[in-house]
């Protein structure tokens, strides 16, 4: 210690040393896999580590870095997953890790990265029709474009028609986007 400092500031440096060497005794517990109690940390930050389990009523973060997933809870259920591709939502009451089915599909938020499950195309096309193979007449939009390429305008197509198959009357050259969702005539 200092020579400098008086004894209160001595025994106050002291304290606040034992209290750090504390809590980076139990940090290198924690990382190392021995289990802890609760542990507070006003001001923390970690460059790598391997967490296995985190539970937080609040985190504040500049930047958090999850190798497989964030799953939030609102105190009853599971509401929120997040991955690396996906973020998923549920309806209150209803278990967000829940397999998603045809049935249940309207009780989740779904954005992915990875697999857009609502989205079928959505593309230029130059020819009068468009094959979409889906079975079923789908919920589309076209719109007229100047460009295939680069287009500046953007004017909604209403003589478009589609089928369970194809959609046809479609302007050349024109924008189309066509999804998942639709119905068996």
């Amino acid at each position: 210690m200092p020579k400098q400092l008086n004894i209160i500031e001595r025994a106050t440096l002291a304290r606040r040393l034992e209290v750090n060497k504390r809590r980076l005794d139990q940090l290198e517990s924690l990382l190392s896999g021995i289990p802890l109690r609760t542990v507070k940390f006003a001001d923390l930050a970690v460059t790598i580590a391997k967490i296995t389990g985190l539970s937080a009523d609040k985190i504040t973060t500049g930047t958090l870095s999850v190798g497989e997933q964030i799953l939030i809870n609102d105190g009853t259920d599971d509401r929120i997953l997040i991955t690396r591709d996906d973020i998923r939502i549920s309806k209150e009451g209803i278990d967000v890790t829940k397999t998603i089915t045809e049935t249940n599909k309207k009780d989740f938020i779904l954005l992915s990265l990875t697999e857009l499950h609502k989205l079928r195309y959505a593309g230029f096309v130059t020819s009068g029709s468009y094959t979409h193979g889906l079975g079923k007449v789908p919920i589309f939009f076209n719109w007229r474009v100047d460009s295939a390429t680069s287009p500046t305008t953007y004017t909604a197509n209403k003589d478009a028609r589609a089928s369970n198959t194809a959609i046809t009357n479609l302007v050349n050259p024109s924008y189309i986007i066509i999804f998942n969702e639709g119905a068996n005539p």
